[in-house]
């Protein structure tokens, strides 16, 4: 009764896992805001360290702080690194999802 045809989206398949010549048309409609993605570039790459930093700080917190030296103070200090570090990585995650939105709205093709 009913028929569905499926009509392939791309007309010739050209099997490139990577095409530069694609690449480069994009690039040039991203090319006038190439600061805002270098920002978010930026803020990417500072945000992989201070994710990592708060394990590392719980780690010492646990084990040094409480487990060997009972040293209350050395707990309470590494308990506000570790908030500075957690209110730092949302700054910056913060900023870098704004970039990155602003960023993807501003390089529609015309």
């Amino acid at each position: 009764m009913f028929s569905i045809t499926l009509q392939p989206i791309m007309s010739k398949v050209s099997g490139k896992v990577f095409d530069f010549k694609l690449f480069g048309r994009i690039l040039q409609y991203a090319r006038p805001y190439k600061s805002i993605g270098a920002y978010s570039l930026l803020l990417t790459l500072l945000l992989v360290p201070l994710s990592v930093i708060g394990p590392m700080l719980t780690q010492k917190a646990i084990d040094t702080d409480m487990g060997k030296n009972h040293n209350i103070h050395a707990l309470l200090i590494t308990c506000l690194i570790w908030v500075a570090v957690l209110i730092v990585r949302g700054a910056f995650q913060f900023f870098n999802a704004y970039l990155t939105f602003a960023y993807s709205s501003l390089t529609k093709p015309p």
